[in-house]
């Protein structure tokens, strides 16, 4: 069974406000500006304990065929979990990781 994501939640942080919406089988957040989305994602990442966390979650997600966009302005910034694949940006920065 494909699953299907329905509904909408608006999330009002220090940051500013974010938009969180099911787009089929993919839950789009939708941040209004730069600024905002990286301020809330370092709220996050030192939340949920760095890149294990997000290795933890894109994992979670790909298995239960779920995939995760930010969207800053209406671009696409991220993209994690089913259909997600490395970009230039992931790609270096993980061979910067492994040296």
């Amino acid at each position: 069974m494909t699953p299907v994501i329905e509904g909408e939640l608006e999330l009002t942080t220090p940051a500013g406000t974010v938009r969180i919406e099911g787009e089929q089988r993919d839950l789009v957040v939708m941040v209004p500006d730069a600024r905002t989305g990286i301020e809330l994602l370092g709220t996050l990442n030192s939340a949920l304990g760095g890149r294990r966390a997000v290795e933890a979650v894109d994992g979670f997600l790909r298995a239960s065929g779920v995939g995760l966009r930010v969207r800053v302005r209406g671009a696409e910034v991220a993209h994690l979990g089913a259909g997600a694949k490395p970009g230039l940006v992931s790609r270096l920065v993980k061979a910067a990781v492994l040296r």
